[in-house]
């Protein structure tokens, strides 16, 4: 049913986000932003919509609002009075080079992008610790497209790039897998070919696996994350359907 946000006392901006995501149960994340233009206390009443601008007289639950500073929705952190300093929701996990395919292997991750970001972010990636030998999955910045990349001794590249990833998906899980091998890179989404590109070199020594962030902790994507897999072998096309 519609979600009706009203603004009142204050004057300023309203922009509530067109998609509202589910995430556990019959609970969904709605997001809003609202600008102020007058100096003043503001307030904000959530209820349930008729469907024009009118509120019912029902009622509904709402919980848990967290206040975002910056473009990309962080996870949730409950709290009361108490100061809270917080930082991005990234992971990563170092010395793993005996699980990471290095002349061939696949990467398969199963994920929900829930709106690009101003900078673009990093879904994930595969890399030595540095950020000059890397094999990410990136989300562009506005247009919500996917892109492979490779970064070898410092020379970086997008190898293979999925126009309108976000739309596509329709925000839904998907299922990404990238075969790599010295010679070819062969991208797959949802079991379906989606891009080939041929590689001239090697592929560079990789020791680290990265969710949501580049090796300096920068780039942070807005996805949700359901699956990662590393094969040192790459799999065949029935395997990844």
């Amino acid at each position: 049913f519609p979600v009706t946000i009203v603004v009142g006392s204050g004057v300023g901006t309203l922009v509530i986000s067109c998609r509202s995501i589910p995430e556990i149960g019959n609970i969904r994340r709605v997001e809003f932003t609202f600008t102020a233009t007058t100096n003043g206390n503001h307030f904000l009443v959530i209820g349930r919509s008729n469907g024009d601008i009118a509120t019912t007289n029902q009622t509904i639950a709402a919980g848990y609002f967290q206040y975002e500073t910056g473009p990309a929705a962080t996870a949730y952190i409950v709290t009361t009075t108490t100061a809270l300093s917080r930082v991005a929701a990234n992971y990563s996990v170092t010395g793993i080079s005996s699980l990471i395919g290095q002349s061939e292997g696949t990467i398969l991750l199963s994920t929900r992008v829930q709106r690009p970001t101003a900078t673009g972010g990093v879904l994930m990636r595969i890399d030595d610790g540095t950020e000059s030998n890397r094999i990410s999955f990136f989300s562009s910045a506005n247009l919500g497209n996917l892109i492979i990349n490779l970064s070898r001794a410092g020379s970086s590249a997008d190898i293979i790039s999925v126009s309108n990833f976000l739309s596509n998906t329709n925000g839904g899980l998907a299922k990404i897998a990238l075969n790599y091998k010295d010679g070819a890179f062969s991208l797959y989404i949802n079991g379906a070919p989606a891009g080939m590109s041929a590689n001239s070199g090697a592929i560079p020594a990789m020791s680290a696996l990265r969710f949501n962030s580049t090796s300096a902790g920068t780039l942070v994507a807005n996805a949700l994350y359901d699956t990662c897999a590393l094969f040192p072998a790459n799999l065949s096309p029935a395997e990844l359907a």
